[in-house]
């Protein structure tokens, strides 16, 4: 890989499997601090030994809902001084909406 996010932090939900299981090990083979969660706690600790085993790290866990309403615990692993360089979201709504 090439390296083109190193230091840069991206930020992806979804990460227990699918496209963001794929983004979050892509995100970090680039180089990027990948902080990522799923509601599914043991996709999301799949996704994490997947990227261990290949000597890279995800950050995040599976939140709980008392977890939602506490936010900031999501980053505090990360640098103070940390911008996020990137958001990526396989997040859907659960409505479904009829189109006519």
């Amino acid at each position: 890989m090439t390296g083109r996010l190193e230091g840069k932090i991206a930020l992806i939900t979804g990460t227990g499997g699918g496209q963001g299981r794929v983004a979050a090990l892509r995100f970090a083979q680039e180089g990027a601090i990948v902080v990522g969660c799923d509601f599914n706690a043991e996709a999301n600790e799949e996704t994490a030994a997947l990227l261990q085993a290949k000597g890279l790290r995800l950050h995040g866990y599976a939140p709980s809902t008392s977890a939602i309403m506490n936010r900031p615990r999501l980053g505090s692993s990360l640098p103070s001084q940390s911008t996020v360089a990137s958001i990526f979201s396989t997040t859907t709504p659960r409505r479904r909406v009829s189109v006519q």
